[in-house]
C-alpha cells in the first residue's frame, strides 16, 4: 500500500488519474483526482462522505467552499444555509473572461459542470499551443456495493391479542415485558449505493445469525380443587438465520461530520432450532408436583423494520449506530397442535440497538 508521501501519484489503465498532494502544495496529505489540466487546473477529493474541489491558477490555490452555514434568529432558533461562496470564488478567477464570470454565478458543485466551465475558460482565455487536457471519468457504475459487519441487541415483546386472551382467560395475565425476553444478532451489511439515482439512497441486506428468547416475567397463580398455589410460566428458545431487506435515505451536506438517515424496509426469519415449554408448580393434597408441556411453534416468521440512526464515517470507512424498531408476526403455533390458529393472534416487537462498521 503506497500513501500520498510516497509516490507522485497513478492512473488506472484508461481510467482515472490520481495525484499526490504534496505534488502542488497543497495542505493535506491526501490522493488529488485530476480532473483536469488546463490555464485552470481542477482537482477534486472526497472527505468523510463529502466532496471537496480545487481549482490552481498559476502558483494559487483555491479550496471553492460549498460548506454550510449556520445562522441563528433573533430568539435563537437555527437555520442552516447551503454556501454558495465557491461561486464567488470562481467569478474572481475568471474574471478575464466577462462571459463566463456572469456564467460561474449559475454553475452547480459537481465533476461534470467545473469541468465544462473550466474547458471553455481555457479556450477564450489560453495562448496558442496551450494544450486543455481532460482527465474526468465519470463514474459509470450504476451501483456502489460495500460491505461491513454489525451486532444487534434489545428486549422483544411478544403480544397477545384480546380475542386470544378472550378465548383463553387462564392466559390473559402471561407478561412478556420484562427482563426475561432479549435477542441478540451477529451478521453482514451489504450496502448497494444507488449511483444512478443519488448517493444519497442505498439498499441494505443485513443477513445475520439471532438469538431470540420470550419469557412471561409473571409466574400466575390459580386455584383448581382440589390442588391450591398453582403457578406456571412460558419461555420461548429460538435461534434463527434472518435476512432483512431495506432502503436507507442518508441526509448529507458537505459541513456535517456526521449523516443521520432513515431506513424502512421487510424481514424474514427461518427458525433453526426453537425450543417452547410452559413449566407449572402446583401442590396436591400438600404433596407438591411439577411438569411442563410443549407449544408448537412455526418454522418462519416475517415482519417489517423501521430505523433511525447515524453513520460517521473514518477515513474511507463508516461507523454506523442505529436504533431499529421491528413488529413481526406470531411465532406461537398453538399448545400440541401446529394447525392451531393461535399463531394469528400473536405478535412480536420492539426496539434494537445496532452498531456496525462498513468498509
Amino acid at each position: 500500500v503506497y500513501l500520498p508521501k510516497d509516490i507522485n501519484g497513478f492512473r488506472f489503465e484508461n481510467g482515472r488519474y490520481y495525484i499526490s498532494s504534496h505534488t502542488i502544495n497543497y495542505k493535506e496529505d491526501i490522493f488529488l483526482e485530476f480532473l483536469l489540466k488546463g490555464k485552470v487546473d481542477l482537482f477534486y477529493y472526497r472527505k468523510e462522505g463529502n466532496d471537496f474541489y480545487l481549482v490552481k491558477k498559476d502558483t494559487t490555490i483555491i479550496d471553492l467552499d460549498h460548506t454550510t452555514d449556520t445562522i441563528y434568529g433573533s430568539n435563537g432558533e437555527r437555520y442552516y444555509h447551503e454556501s454558495t461562496r465557491y461561486k464567488g470564488q470562481l467569478k474572481a478567477l475568471m474574471s478575464d473572461s466577462r462571459e463566463l464570470s456572469y456564467k460561474s454565478e449559475s454553475v452547480p458543485y459537481a465533476s461534470r459542470n467545473l469541468v465544462n466551465l473550466m474547458k471553455e475558460y481555457h479556450n477564450q482565455t489560453c495562448k496558442p499551443g496551450e494544450q486543455c487536457i481532460e482527465f474526468f471519468k465519470k463514474d459509470t457504475r450504476l451501483f456502489d456495493v460495500r460491505y461491513g459487519i454489525f451486532v444487534c441487541a434489545g428486549s422483544p415483546v411478544l403480544t397477545l391479542d384480546k380475542r386470544l386472551m378472550d378465548s383463553y382467560p387462564e392466559i390473559a395475565k402471561w407478561d412478556f415485558k420484562g427482563s426475561g425476553s432479549k435477542s441478540f444478532s451477529a451478521g453482514f451489511l451489504i450496502a448497494i449505493g444507488m449511483n444512478s439515482l443519488t448517493r444519497k439512497l442505498s439498499i441494505l441486506a443485513e443477513p445475520s445469525y439471532s438469538l431470540y428468547r420470550f419469557k412471561s416475567d409473571e409466574q400466575l397463580k390459580y386455584t383448581y380443587p382440589p390442588s391450591s398455589g398453582v403457578r406456571d410460566w412460558i419461555t420461548f428458545d429460538i435461534n434463527a438465520i434472518k435476512l432483512p431487506i431495506s432502503l436507507q435515505y442518508t441526509f448529507k451536506k458537505a459541513a456535517w461530520k456526521i449523516h443521520p438517515f432513515l431506513q424502512a424496509g421487510a424481514w424474514y426469519s427461518y427458525f433453526v432450532s426453537k425450543n417452547s415449554k410452559m413449566d407449572y408448580k402446583f401442590t396436591l393434597d400438600n404433596v407438591p408436583s411439577t411438569g411442563s408441556y410443549k407449544f408448537a411453534l412455526n418454522s418462519h416468521q416475517t415482519g417489517y423494520l423501521l430505523s433511525f440512526g447515524l453513520e460517521i464515517p473514518y477515513k474511507t470507512d463508516k461507523l454506523r449506530i442505529a436504533v431499529k424498531y421491528e413488529k413481526g408476526s406470531g411465532i406461537h403455533a398453538g399448545a400440541d397442535n401446529p394447525s392451531a390458529t393461535y399463531k394469528k393472534f400473536t405478535s412480536t416487537k420492539g426496539f434494537n440497538l445496532q452498531l456496525g462498521y462498513i468498509f
